[in-house]
């Protein structure tokens, strides 16, 4: 089984939903394809397919195959001819605040520019400056809680390879 599925536009691939998931993750193809899934494994590294990567905070939902489509168009239209990891807070306006992005590179080996995105619920704010990504971990909240405690401040994410990300208020 794939881990995205392509569902109501040959652009659009949703990665499989737990009924008690309050996001999404999808994958918006510059061009159309005939693939039912792709692999994560392709969908990151592959330069033919040139996928971006776009993590909302609410599920996607669309009416129809127009209303998938009309999405796929709006995320391409806003990201413009680079592949990217966006992260969707409001799915019907595009601006830097609701819809931050990080450029990665043809083959997703490297991060193209920076990121700045609401981590947490209380508004705390990642910055990297990455060079390099291979992979994303994440620490959870009392963790954040107990390192901040001992005057550290630590990421809620934090890329690998990459010079440093801060959490600032």
């Amino acid at each position: 089984m794939s881990f995205f599925t392509q569902t109501l536009s040959r652009q659009l691939y949703l990665a499989e939903e737990k009924v008690n998931d309050r996001g999404s993750l999808v994958l918006v193809l510059p061009h159309p394809s005939e693939r039912a899934g792709i692999d994560l494994d392709e969908a990151l590294h592959s330069r033919a397919l040139a996928g971006i990567f776009v993590f909302s905070a609410r599920k996607l939902e669309f009416a129809d195959s127009q209303a998938a489509q009309v999405f796929v168009d709006e995320i391409l239209k806003y990201v413009g001819a680079k592949r990217a990891l966006l992260w969707l807070t409001d799915l019907r306006h595009f601006t830097d605040e609701t819809a931050p992005l990080m450029a990665i590179n043809g083959d997703g080996t490297r991060v193209n520019t920076g990121l700045k995105a609401s981590l947490t619920p209380s508004g705390n704010r990642c910055t990297t400056a990455s060079t390099g990504v291979s992979s994303f971990s994440f620490l959870s909240r009392k963790e954040c809680k107990r390192r901040s405690r001992n005057g550290s401040h630590w990421p809620a994410l934090t890329i690998p390879m990459g010079p440093r990300c801060s959490v600032f208020r």
